[in-house]
């Protein structure tokens, strides 16, 4: 009798935890379809984006949108919301084809392109009796093989997207959530192309990065060079400064444009 009764209150503890098991919310939504088509002929790192303090690591807090603190709400996370994002960006621009390639920071390939972020918010918020989801993130791009002269950051951007859903269920505010996240990775996406794009065309509207032919002519002249602080000799033997300067002319000729350098050659 005894070993009865323990029994059924076992089996009703177990039905009762199962019937309260909370569900987890994972990021997902179907990845772009359609191809670059003239990928940047490099690679990109996507490093793990990083996470805000302010933004809970375990949950989707849905509140109101002037009480931050005051959760109406929380959504169990599957899993950290940063890393999920990351992936979901990452995926997106592999199958976009953006780049020649596109890795994780896990990977030992060399890259030329970095793109790094940080959420800053995501929850959803009740504002004027309308729901709508909230992300924030900022993104850079850094290009680590710049060219002379040329900036190491490409990209500095911030993001703030709001997605308003029909109602404040929880399913509609995870909706509403993907929706920003492929939103955010869009934005992100049209933002780089426009970067290495403006880079590219600043570098062809200048020769000084254009490379010196193996079979260039070369002219070389020299002729005397007086500093400001020197005058005019006024013997044959006088000079009026400590040493001795002549400036070399050095011109280099292409077949479109030519270049000339003139440094001061010490005697």
């Amino acid at each position: 009798m005894i070993l009865l009764a323990i029994t059924a209150i076992l089996f009703w503890g177990c039905s009762h935890l199962g019937s309260r098991t909370p569900q987890f919310l994972a990021l997902h939504y179907p990845g772009p379809t359609e191809s670059a088509s003239s990928p940047i002929p490099e690679t990109l790192m996507v490093y793990k984006f990083l996470l805000a303090n302010n933004v809970d690591l375990h949950s989707l807090v849905i509140s109101k949108a002037e009480d931050k603190d005051g959760a109406l709400l929380r959504l169990r996370w599957e899993e950290n919301p940063a890393d999920m994002v990351t992936d979901l960006i990452l995926r997106d621009l592999e199958n976009s084809k953006l780049f020649e390639k596109t890795v994780d920071q896990l990977s030992s390939a060399r890259y030329r392109y970095a793109l790094e972020g940080t959420i800053l918010d995501l929850r959803g918020t009740i504002r004027n009796g309308k729901a709508l989801g909230l992300l924030v993130a900022e993104a850079s791009l850094i290009d680590f093989e710049p060219p002379p002269g040329g900036k190491r950051t490409l990209m500095k951007k911030s993001y703030k997207i709001e997605v308003p859903t029909l109602d404040g269920k929880p399913t509609s505010m995870v909706r509403a959530m993907n929706t920003a996240v492929r939103r955010l990775s869009e934005q992100i996406r049209t933002d780089i192309r426009a970067s290495v794009e403006k880079t590219d065309n600043s570098d062809t509207g200048s020769d000084k990065n254009l490379p010196i032919p193996a079979q260039s002519p070369v002219k070389i002249s020299q002729r005397p060079f007086q500093p400001e602080n020197c005058r005019a000799p006024q013997t044959e033997n006088e000079n009026s400064c400590s040493f001795g300067q002549w400036l070399v002319s050095v011109e280099i000729e292409y077949a479109a444009t030519s270049r000339t350098v003139q440094e001061p050659l010490f005697s």
